[in-house]
């Protein structure tokens, strides 16, 4: 946890393809969020836009500059109530699966605590790997790119 305490995640409501931003600081989120959207964008040739952003209220999320920012890229920006998880619900408990997910990388591996950032990397690509109920069995990344993920790792 010394070098990036916190996480910021990004979670595509269709797919359920969960990605993943390691901070240094709270106030890194509007940054992340910046450099996320341009590079999903990017991917597909802005062909995709990013239309809603739906966030905890919490303080990095609430500044002007972020305000303006989503404002004048045309999304939506949508807050939920103060202490209510439940109305962020998918979110919330892919947040709560992660965390799991790296705690158990991190115990079972029996891996020093500082390595968490790489341990929390490993559990989504592990997540957005396996199949789930929701996608009809299908993988996040099966949905989002349209083809099976290669985990053969032959180039490792």
């Amino acid at each position: 946890m010394q070098g990036h305490p916190y996480i910021c995640t990004f979670i595509d409501n269709y797919s359920r393809y969960l990605h993943i931003v390691l901070l240094k600081a709270k106030n890194q989120v509007f940054k992340a969020f910046k450099t996320y959207k341009a590079s999903e964008e990017a991917k597909y040739n802005n062909k995709y836009k990013i239309s809603t952003l739906v966030c905890d209220n919490r303080g990095e999320y609430l500044s002007d500059d972020f305000k303006v920012f989503l404002n004048k890229e045309g999304i939506t920006y949508q807050l939920s109530s103060p202490y209510t998880p439940e109305q962020n619900g998918l979110a919330e408990r892919l947040n709560q699966t992660l965390i799991k997910k790296t705690r158990s990388l991190i115990f079972k591996a029996n891996i020093p605590l500082y390595l968490w950032g790489e341990a929390a990397l490993a559990a989504v690509y592990i997540y957005n790997r396996s199949p789930h109920k929701a996608l009809n069995y299908k993988t996040p990344y099966e949905y989002k790119y349209n083809k099976k993920p290669d985990i053969s790792h032959k180039d490792i």
